[in-house]
């Protein structure tokens, strides 16, 4: 217990206060990431040039995912992530990052290597609000990061609380010695999501993967060449929201009345 409270103490002074987060990347309360994509002309998605090569992420709200968020934006904007690859393609998610590139010891390598602060989470940041649903980003591994990964589809139980008992926290707060059993309650931290390009990382999920080697390994890895932080007063404009992603908030909106009704609905049962 005494260990935790540590770990959390540590969190917060790694953690800037709001004022320098505000001063750095504006007030908020979500910022937008600008993912431009290159790829490979040996791939099979090559010609697919009308789906696009650039994403658009929103950040969480910083009420629910301060730590994460400020990492990732921080990652991005000292450049980390750019000349990294989607590397990998299951059918659930598409992962992309330094691993890729670790493994071939290029540059995006030794860029995580000369950041070390910048490398994962602290700890397993989650709320509920945000949830793993699809075209939402999480962060894989104990801890979570380098890598990112986009949600194909709704992975909320998979990469929710307990979905990833077996994939331990490394090294923290062991308190029975069975690594597994101590975190298996913990979630991977899920910061943004998909707002505009939802095609093209569709795009990417079509690429071919390897038929031997590691698992799920993209053929011809797609390139991110530049992400960076958009000004504070950036605003996606309508015309560039994907149908599909536009399609999504008008899901998410029918589950907030759906719960809120069902809320009402059982608080009448309970008095009457």
């Amino acid at each position: 217990c005494i260990l935790n409270v540590l770990i959390l103490i540590l969190v917060y002074s790694l953690t800037p206060p709001p004022r320098f987060l505000y001063y750095r990347f504006g007030h908020g309360p979500k910022y937008y990431i600008e993912m431009k994509l290159e790829f490979d002309p040996q791939s099979n998605v090559y010609d697919d040039t009308e789906d696009g090569d650039t994403i658009i992420l929103e950040t969480a709200s910083l009420e629910y995912m301060p730590h994460s968020v400020y990492l990732f934006l921080e990652q991005v904007a000292h450049g980390l992530y750019d000349g990294t690859s989607f590397h990998r393609n299951a059918a659930h998610i598409v992962q992309a990052g330094p691993h890729f590139n670790m493994q071939h010891h290029t540059d995006p390598h030794s860029k995580f290597r000369h950041a070390p602060s910048l490398n994962s989470v602290i700890f397993q940041e989650y709320a509920p609000e945000m949830a793993h649903k699809q075209y939402t980003v999480g962060y894989p591994g104990r801890p979570g990061g380098p890598d990112f990964y986009i949600n194909m589809r709704d992975n909320s139980a998979l990469h929710g609380p307990g979905g990833q008992g077996g994939n331990a926290l490394r090294g923290l707060h062991r308190k029975s010695g069975n690594a597994k059993a101590d975190h298996a309650d913990d979630a991977d931290p899920c910061f943004a999501k998909i707002v505009s390009g939802i095609n093209a990382i569709e795009r990417v999920h079509r690429s071919d993967v390897q038929l031997s080697g590691f698992r799920d390994a993209i053929s011809h890895p797609v390139t991110i060449s530049h992400m960076k932080v958009l000004p504070a007063d950036y605003v996606v404009p309508n015309s560039s929201r994907d149908g599909a992603a536009r399609q999504l908030e008008v899901v998410e909106e029918e589950e907030v009345g759906f719960h809120a009704h069902s809320d009402s609905d059982s608080e009448d049962e309970e008095c009457c």
